[in-house]
């Protein structure tokens, strides 16, 4: 086979096998996905609330 027919297929089929491995890793495991998650939740949670005692308001509730 000519090399560069072999380096056409293989580049992109290591590709594609790299981002497979890296799906499972972050998806089916789930080791840090979820922690960035609930991260992401709180921030978006608490974000008003921490802007004004930035600002030196106090809001309570």
């Amino acid at each position: 086979m000519d090399p560069l027919l072999l380096a056409t297929i293989g580049l992109p089929l290591t590709i594609v096998i790299l981002v497979i491995i890296g799906f499972y890793k972050l998806f089916i495991k789930k080791k840090r996905i979820t922690f960035l998650y609930s991260f992401r939740q709180y921030y978006r949670a608490n974000y008003f609330r921490i802007s004004r005692r930035a600002e030196g308001i106090s809001i309570r509730g």
